[in-house]
């Protein structure tokens, strides 16, 4: 009886250890609300918008595990480091990884992905989104503004690993982007959100999950074996003093890789 609940623990510890989340990464978005830093509607920041959504797909999945966002923006919201990263960004479009990995509330996690959602004008300043939408509403400016989101894993060392950056045009056709109100603002809103989590959040999850999980390739099941004789691939020997003729094999391993459908990456 003793043995069988054992076994029973023991198989119940086997399916909790498949089903662990496999990588720790510490989604940071670059620019945040506070007290002290909030923008014209009130809304979330373009990073933080899209730092949720892919917080959101990890923690829906059994790859990676996160930090909520709130628990992200307890921890790093006056965070002074932070801001000397996001200042430096704003004016140099450089990114200082050494820094920003140097500082030590990340946790258990050894990955950083950094999110930077930021919008230029033609000047090339970058600018907070949603303070964007209101200085066009405010002063009518027609310009077909682009919100750009930069996405970066980092190590602890300050490395970058992998980064991605997507695009979403502000405004369509000869719909300018502004809001004269209130309930227009809030349209704005959701269209970055669809985006975010339709678009930004599940491409880095699947990116992501390949780049933290990579799979070994086995090639030897996909090439067919040479039937039993005298063939080789360009060999010569000598038995008893009399040379051998080795005829090559009818194709090469690469012939037979193309033709073999089921070998696929």
């Amino acid at each position: 009886m003793v043995m069988k609940k054992f076994l029973v623990m023991f198989l119940m510890l086997i399916g909790l250890a498949a089903f662990a989340k496999e990588e720790e990464v510490f989604v940071l978005p670059l620019y945040m609300t506070d007290l002290q830093n909030n923008n014209s509607y009130g809304f979330e920041t373009a990073s933080e918008i899209v730092a949720d959504d892919i917080i959101q797909n990890f923690l829906l999945g059994n790859k990676v595990n996160s930090p909520r966002l709130e628990t992200v923006k307890a921890l790093m919201t006056n965070d002074y480091t932070l801001r000397e990263v996001g200042e430096k960004f704003r004016k140099t479009s450089l990114i200082d990884f050494e820094k920003l990995a140097k500082t030590s509330k990340f946790g258990t996690s050894d990955k950083i992905l950094l999110v930077a959602g930021y919008v230029e004008d033609k000047n090339g300043a970058k600018l907070d989104l949603w303070d964007t939408l209101k200085l066009a509403s405010d002063f009518q400016i027609d310009y077909p503004y682009v919100l750009t989101t930069k996405v970066v894993l980092i190590d602890n060392e300050g490395v970058a690993l992998w980064q991605k950056s997507y695009s979403m045009p502000l405004a369509s056709g000869k719909k300018a982007f502004n809001a004269q109100n209130f309930s227009k603002a809030a349209e704005q809103y959701e269209k970055v959100r669809s985006f975010s989590k339709n678009i930004i959040a599940k491409d880095v999850e699947q990116n992501l999950v390949l780049r933290l999980n990579n799979k070994s390739i086995d090639f030897s099941g996909n090439i067919k074996k040479s039937p039993a004789g005298t063939e080789g691939v360009g060999l010569k020997y000598y038995k008893r003093g009399i040379p051998v003729k080795i005829t090559p094999p009818s194709e090469s391993i690469e012939q037979q890789l193309l033709k073999d459908d089921s070998f696929s990456l």
